[in-house]
């Protein structure tokens, strides 16, 4: 390998700015803040061809975070810090970044850095149209552009490339979709004149796309959701947030996991816009082979008929594709939402825990398959067990809002309050497409803690007027705040879509609420309204 003095770094500093991305994302850096920080100035400085800037006390003061009167004389950190920073560098090219392009290297009597560079053996003038294969037909498929810098430091451009990168990670933890390599997008880039290539030549659906601003102590993230077939621009989100409040690094984290879970989850903007595009558009996108649209389109509507069109469609999916994980898992919890809609017995439970194992064991990190065992076990009222699973799936570390969302939704029905209520409303913060159950869950849980004016107020967040969820919760809380007027419009409709309320609702209530005492709480308040209920 080839050292590199100062001056001939502008051509490669962007291949330092990958290398960047890459330690920075390393299991030998992560959680070394201070560490990190040191190597980010140290490497910015050199690249803006201030080396003459990198001595004891600016790298004290602007990287470690210590006051104006730093003396290096009597304060060793920036010594000891640079001990470390050689060793986990040494580590980390000695593991993780064994065979990667750049080395960079901080030789003991300096803090400036030293960069290697891997020659190449070839180097295209222009890459092929076939770098990137067309994705398979029936696969909803996104890929992630680089971010663009848009501060006045250059230096920081490499946070751009750490947010395409760690978005195009974060976005592959959802089963449901197909992410193109981010270093494959990272070379095509440059030759894209227009979105629609993407679709015409690649077969990408969606692209992300977006830039980066650091200016002094705060940073702002803009991003773009791209339909590439039409080049319409479906979703957009800004991101601020203080430097001086968050490590650069858990902005990232923070970051990229909020807008993956807005962009690919189930609720997600993808999901939504697909919903309401032509048939003609889902079936090229989706084929049959999208669970996570069904899971979304029956929870969306929520009644019989999408219920056994997302049975069937699944179903036909399994025929095709008997090890798709998530299938099998969406498909167990359409059985356990028959059960809910008396479609069936409860003896249907056994399919929904059947078939939610077999997802788990076809894929250990189908996080829907914990959801759903989770939900099933509930169902059978096995608490232990479903508490078990939950544990099981949080301890992977790999749930998205909606799976988080679920998790917290079925805590609160094990009588995990708190716990369960602290999941909800991160999921509900991480994505604003949150379906309707987990704003009847979070009515249900102030109206057990007794503040019927929140569970008034997230009952009215349902908006599913012709579901007895919503009837219910809504009418025993205008029960308990003695609203009479409101209490009897509500009782008209209840009595209107269920007219034999009076003797199924304790039966209903049962099914997925374990303790009585909170069962005939309900109750209560819906005869305060003023519907007589048979309690037997």
């Amino acid at each position: 390998m080839a050292n590199q003095s100062v001056k001939e770094l502008t051509p490669l500093s962007e291949d330092i700015t990958m290398q960047m991305a890459r330690i920075r994302m390393s299991k030998e850096f992560n959680n070394k803040e201070l560490l990190c920080r040191f190597l980010d100035y140290v490497v910015e400085e050199t690249i803006a061809g201030r080396v003459n800037e990198i001595k004891e006390y600016t790298i004290g003061t602007r990287a470690l975070g210590r006051p104006a009167d730093f003396n290096p004389q009597f304060d060793a950190c920036v010594r000891i810090h640079a001990g470390r920073l050689r060793q986990t560098l040494d580590a980390y090219y000695s593991n993780t970044g064994k065979g990667d392009p750049v080395k960079i290297a901080i030789p003991k009597g300096t803090y400036v850095p030293v960069f290697s560079f891997m020659p190449s053996e070839v180097t295209p003038v222009e890459p092929p149209a076939t770098l990137l294969p067309p994705s398979s037909p029936g696969r909803l498929t996104i890929a992630v552009l680089p971010f663009h810098n848009r501060g006045p430091e250059t230096g920081k451009h490499f946070f751009a490339d750490v947010i395409s990168e760690q978005l195009s990670t974060e976005i592959s933890h959802f089963r449901n979709v197909s992410v193109i390599s981010y270093y494959s997008m990272r070379m095509i880039s440059n030759r894209l004149t227009e979105f629609n290539q993407l679709s015409a030549i690649y077969g990408i659906h969606y692209v992300l796309t977006g830039s980066v601003q650091v200016i002094e102590e705060n940073i702002r993230i803009n991003v773009q959701l791209i339909y590439t077939f039409t080049s319409e621009q479906i979703w957009a989100g800004t991101y601020d947030q203080p430097l001086s409040a968050t490590p650069l690094n858990n902005v990232s984290d923070d970051v990229t996991r909020n807008i993956a879970s807005v962009i690919a989850g189930y609720y997600g903007a993808i999901i939504h816009h697909l919903s309401i595009a032509s048939p003609a558009e889902q079936a090229d996108i989706l084929g049959t082979h999208n669970a996570a649209f069904w899971h979304y389109k029956y929870h969306k509507e929520y009644n019989v008929p999408v219920l056994l069109q997302a049975k069937e469609a699944l179903e036909h999916t399994l025929q095709v594709t008997p090890a798709n994980a998530l299938a099998w898992a969406v498909l167990g919890e359409v059985h356990l939402d028959s059960y809910l809609m008396d479609l069936h017995p409860v003896s249907v439970i056994s399919s929904g825990i059947e078939y939610a194992r077999k997802a788990i064991n076809l894929d250990r990190y189908c996080m829907h398959g914990y959801q759903t065992l989770a939900w099933a076990l509930l169902l059978a009222r096995k608490r232990k067990a479903s508490l078990k699973v939950i544990d099981e799936c949080l301890a992977l570390n790999y749930s998205s809002s909606n799976n988080i969302g679920w998790l917290g939704l079925t805590l609160i029905y094990l009588g995990e309050y708190e716990r369960g209520k602290s999941l909800l409303e991160e999921a509900i913060e991480l994505n604003p497409f949150y379906p309707w159950c987990y704003s009847f869950t979070m009515s249900v849980y102030y109206y057990i803690h007794e503040d019927y004016e929140m569970a008034r107020a997230w009952g009215e967040k349902i908006n599913m007027p012709s579901l007895k969820f919503d009837l219910v919760i809504r009418t025993a809380t205008m029960g308990k705040l003695k609203l009479a007027k409101e209490g009897k419009i509500l009782v008209r409709e209840l009595k209107a879509i269920w007219p034999d309320i009076h003797r199924e609702l304790k039966a209903f209530l049962e099914k997925f609420i374990l303790f009585e005492d909170i069962t005939l709480r309900i109750m209560d308040g819906v005869e305060a309204a003023g519907i007589s209920l048979d309690h037997s």
